[in-house]
């Protein structure tokens, strides 16, 4: 009994210890992750049994492969491992915490860990821009600018259900949160909450706060148009940037995402069959697509700022992302595989009707939906990601707006 007590303790400490490192610590998701995928390999031989869960630890095994016979070869698929520990720690954290019940600690935590990271983006607030905002800044925090505004937004999903239980500490945290992501200037992570609030609220039915919402978004539209060098304003001009689409960021986002396609199209149309269905592999993108595109008229003729702002090394689209390094064959079944377990979320929050699901699938919702804009598919955000469809997938949430706490 105590030895039982001792080990459920240690996992416990180490569970905690992941998911405060998810938003602030890249080495913490790195070793309690590596920890946790040693558990998890432990627990998948030690049980043998057959569970869908196990579809992540195939995944993994299939990625391992698919990258041994992708153009990066053996050292791709030694990159696939280390950055896709995501997949084996899913499979250990969904069964441990639904054999032991969920505690309210992992949310709190989390909570806690997010607080820590925006106090961290407000210093760099004042020590990078000297409390001056405009358009044209982005501020980060322990992540760079692109993770930490959708590690922010996730986050700060999770924590809707709180605030309908009047917690005076996660309002602090949302409200400063809103702060951040206003000052971090990232328009795809901005729609995405927008885009996750929206889910929740509709889903949830709460119409006071869809109300409230309106009136608030009524009101600022006023004083914004009453007041031009207002800060709203400024949040107003940068967000009014997502419909230019013929300069800048936003050029250079659809050349990419054209020049990617042709990218394996014409691999597949000159032969390279291995490109298309096992892709260039994992940190193997860089160096093959900037020689296919350097040479190319339409790359040479860009205006000078959209050519600036193109990147040899990111689609800036996750599924793009994972088209050109994976290929087609991985991609296809990861997809299948998770828009599965998106729909199995989707089922427990409607036979649970909990505000805890229904705040992870909107983070899951507002994820897949900022990957459109962003690259993530084997960075740490996806780690955090994982997490959270690990507590969507919990067949022992209960209670109507809460989880069950271990006894």
């Amino acid at each position: 009994m105590i030895e039982k007590i001792s080990k459920e303790k240690i996992i416990d400490t180490i569970l905690l210890l992941y998911a405060f490192s998810l938003i602030i610590s890249k080495f913490g998701i790195s070793l309690f992750g590596g920890i946790l995928a040693i558990f998890s390999i432990i627990y998948i031989i030690k049980n043998k049994e057959k569970n869908k869960y196990n579809l992540f630890f195939f995944l993994f095994l299939f990625g391992v492969i698919t990258q041994f016979f992708s153009i990066g070869g053996i050292k791709s698929s030694i990159n696939f491992i280390y950055k896709n520990l995501f997949l084996l720690i899913t499979p250990f954290v969904i069964k441990y915490l639904d054999e032991e019940e969920i505690s309210k600690s992992f949310l709190r935590v989390i909570e806690v860990s997010l607080f820590i990271g925006i106090l961290k983006s407000f210093y760099n607030f004042y020590k990078v821009y000297n409390l001056t905002y405009t358009s044209a800044i982005r501020v980060d925090s322990f992540f760079d600018i692109g993770r930490w505004g959708i590690v922010l937004v996730m986050s700060l999903l999770l924590i809707l259900p709180n605030l309908y239980k009047k917690n005076i500490f996660s309002w602090i945290v949302f409200i400063s949160g809103l702060v951040s992501l206003i000052l971090n200037n990232s328009r795809g992570p901005i729609l995405s909450l927008i885009l996750g609030v929206f889910i929740f609220l509709i889903l949830g039915k709460k119409v006071k706060s869809i109300i409230g919402i309106f009136i608030i978004v009524l009101f600022f539209y006023y004083e914004n148009v009453g007041n031009k060098s207002s800060l709203i304003s400024e949040f107003s001009k940068r967000i009014s940037t997502v419909l230019i689409t013929d300069s800048g960021g936003n050029g250079a986002r659809l050349f990419m995402w054209k020049e990617n396609t042709h990218f394996m199209l014409d691999g597949l149309k000159e032969g390279n069959k291995k490109l298309f269905y096992m892709g260039t592999g994992i940190k193997n993108r860089e160096e093959l697509f900037k020689s296919y595109i350097e040479k190319k008229e339409e790359y040479i003729n860009l205006k000078k700022d959209i050519k600036n702002a193109v990147s040899f090394s990111d689609a800036h689209n996750m599924y793009l992302n994972m088209f050109t390094q994976m290929g087609l064959i991985y991609s296809i079944f990861y997809y299948i595989i998770m828009i599965y377990f998106g729909f199995i979320v989707l089922k427990n929050y409607f036979k649970n009707k909990s505000d805890y699901i229904l705040s992870y699938l909107s983070a899951i919702v507002a994820f897949y939906f900022c990957g459109i804009f962003y690259s993530y598919s084997f960075t740490y955000e996806t780690f955090l990601f994982f997490f959270i469809l690990s507590l969507g997938l919990l067949e022992k949430t209960g209670g109507k707006n809460d989880i069950n706490i271990r006894s």
